[in-house]
């Protein structure tokens, strides 16, 4: 039984929505209109970059944050987000963006750690995103490992945002973890350990806390005997989670700021974060730093506007809290999340089971495209398409066929003949015999054919039952098939397929839509027009476009309404008034009269002629 999937025209796309894709049946655009998550899950060339993240990236009104591992969606989109108004910015340490692609303008250095007052009541929440997002930690388990970490780098980068302006940058902060604790002679002090003195002596009036707490911990480490205790665990890990910031390009891209963070929160800024995809698993520190910075300004205290975050690669950055905060107190920040992976199970790895299934059922989309070699997320797609019920295969159960007992035929009556010695007309014996033989094969006919057709009847309700039985031994198996699922949403590189042949999306109220992936490079598909059913519904609340059809139909229709009276009225009138003026004064006042009342009476016929087609349709 084929899968009955949602109308997607309830979806169609306007502007300030999620862009999805088109409607299969009439090519039209659909999207998705929300202020909370969504989630895209799709294999590798699958067309996750050129049929949502582009296409949503060139649309979105408002401020947007967008992973572009390969600079594309920066190159592709720049144009169409300073149409809307957007200073944009892209941060591309490594020059992915070939020279030439964008404008040198668009190129930016951000510094986090100068975009920080140290006397704002704000700072700490900053800091601790900074340390935050410098950790990038793939289990779930012994997060307490990666939380010592995160503390003390927190503490570290506040230490450094009390220096000289010149000095607030990260590789500031990368020098003074690594610095030696070698001691010069016996009477003095490692450089680490100056380190430590002067953060356990910090007194600033903000910030002091969160220093002397890092520098304690660093303290502590020094003096541990045990190579495995924890403060010797966080210092390592600290030390181990900051190694991309020795990169040259990466530092030069973090001494300075060319692009405010805060501008996001006004709604009008985009910054696109390029990293090359071979250096994800060394570098991933710098996409999560960025995004956790991004996420901390949406935060702060603004005029409302909204940030759209497109996460590619999101399987990169690590465990992201704001991924399972409650889904209003992001939307009360303005932000919106859309992570983009390449399975169901890297998820799953990243949060847990209950994490992950309450992020996806939340979820305003769940979008599944190109995963027909990733049996996992076909697996969870069938099971989130749900399974056969008895009324998605039969109504009702077969009852059993009502027979109708069959009448008596009529066959006539005995025949009479004339008995002279009564004088009545009377039936012989001979005739009474052979009219009951009569009777009797008519009796038995009919017993034949009643028996036939219980027989028949019996046969065709056993037959019914037999298919009902057999069908509802579905009952309970998956709505779609992951083979199912595969030839739907899979790509065929071997016969061209640029991108998967469809997309399948889980919507809000139990909508499961199969729409036609977008591609950016494809041109417009035209529109299938499909002719209507007109009904009085429709009628009653009329669309704007239909409004103004109506209004030109009415329009028409008077114009040859009036056209039409001129002929009676006015013709006479030319043709004896003209010919014979002396007779003007006898025809001419009841012609002109009789003009205007055909041209009244043909107006009055178009204006009300449409409702009356309409109203008998």
């Amino acid at each position: 039984m084929p899968y009955r999937f949602t109308d997607p025209a309830k979806y169609a796309y306007r502007p300030g929505s999620l862009f999805l894709g088109l409607d299969p049946a009439t090519n039209r655009e659909t999207g998705i209109q929300t202020e909370i998550h969504a989630i895209t899950i799709g294999g590798a060339g699958a067309g996750k970059g050129s049929s949502l993240l582009i296409p949503n990236a060139r649309r979105w009104l408002q401020s947007l944050v967008c992973i572009d591992p390969k600079g594309e969606n920066a190159v592709e989109s720049w144009q169409a987000r300073e149409a809307l108004g957007q200073t944009v910015g892209v941060l591309d340490p490594f020059h992915e963006i070939p020279a030439g692609k964008i404008p040198d303008r668009l190129r930016v250095s951000v510094n986090l750690l100068a975009d920080i007052d140290p006397e704002s009541p704000r700072a700490r929440a900053a800091l601790s995103a900074i340390g935050n997002g410098l950790v990038v930690n793939h289990n779930k388990d012994h997060m307490e490992w990666t939380e010592g970490a995160r503390a003390l780098l927190a503490g570290l980068a506040a230490f450094v945002c009390t220096m000289p302006p010149e000095s607030r940058t990260f590789g500031t902060l990368r020098t003074l973890l690594m610095l030696p604790n070698t001691r010069p002679s016996d009477d003095e002090r490692s450089p680490l350990e100056e380190l430590v003195a002067d953060m356990l002596a910090a007194d600033h009036a903000n910030l002091g806390a969160l220093i002397r707490e890092a520098g304690d911990t660093i303290a502590t480490a020094l003096n541990a005997s045990d190579p495995k205790s924890m403060e010797r665990q966080f210092l390592g890990g600290a030390k181990r989670a900051t190694r991309w910031l020795d990169d040259a390009s990466i530092s030069a891209a973090l001494v300075h700021s060319d692009f405010k963070m805060s501008a996001l929160k006004t709604g009008k800024a985009s910054l696109f974060l390029v990293l090359p995809a071979d250096y994800l698993a060394d570098y991933s520190g710098f996409l999560r730093l960025f995004v956790k910075g991004a996420l901390n300004a949406m935060g702060q205290p603004g005029n409302g506007g909204r940030c759209l975050f497109l996460l590619d690669e999101f399987y990169s950055l690590g465990k992201l809290d704001e991924l399972t905060e409650a889904a209003g107190r992001m939307r009360s920040y303005g932000v919106q999340l859309w992570p983009f992976m390449q399975g169901i199970s890297q998820l799953f790895d990243l949060y847990g089971k209950d994490a992950a299934q309450t992020f996806l059922t939340n979820a305003a989309a769940r979008i599944f495209l190109g995963n027909d070699k990733d049996t996992v997320t076909l697996d969870y797609i069938s099971y989130a398409a749900g399974k056969l019920e008895p009324t998605d295969i039969r109504s009702a159960p077969p009852t059993a066929t009502a027979l109708t007992p069959k009448s008596a035929a009529s066959i006539g009556s005995a025949p009479t003949a004339f008995n002279p010695a009564t004088g009545r007309f009377e039936v012989s014996a001979d005739a009474a015999r052979a009219f009951d033989t009569q009777q009797r094969a008519a009796a038995d006919a009919r017993m034949v054919e009643h028996e036939n057709e219980r027989t028949a009847a019996m046969k065709a309700d056993a037959d019914a039952r037999a298919d009902y039985d057999h069908d509802m031994k579905r009952v309970g198996q998956p709505r779609l098939t992951p083979d199912e699922l595969a030839a739907l949403i899979g790509k065929d590189e071997q016969a061209g397929e640029k991108v998967a042949r469809s997309m399948i999306v889980f919507a809000s109220a139990g909508d499961v839509l199969k729409l036609t992936p977008a591609p950016y490079f494809q041109p417009a598909r035209p529109l299938i027009q499909h002719k209507p059913q007109a009904t009085k519904t429709d009628y009653s609340t009329p669309t704007a476009a239909y409004r103004r059809f109506d209004s030109y139909q009415r329009k028409a229709f008077v114009l040859l309404g009036v056209t039409l009276g001129f002929w009676p009225g006015w013709v006479p009138l030319a043709m004896w008034g003209f010919d014979r003026p002396a007779d003007i004064a006898m025809w001419g006042y009841p012609d002109l009269c009789l003009g205007l009342a055909c041209m009244v009476a043909g107006g009055w016929i178009g204006w009300t002629l449409p409702k009356l087609i309409e109203r008998n349709a």
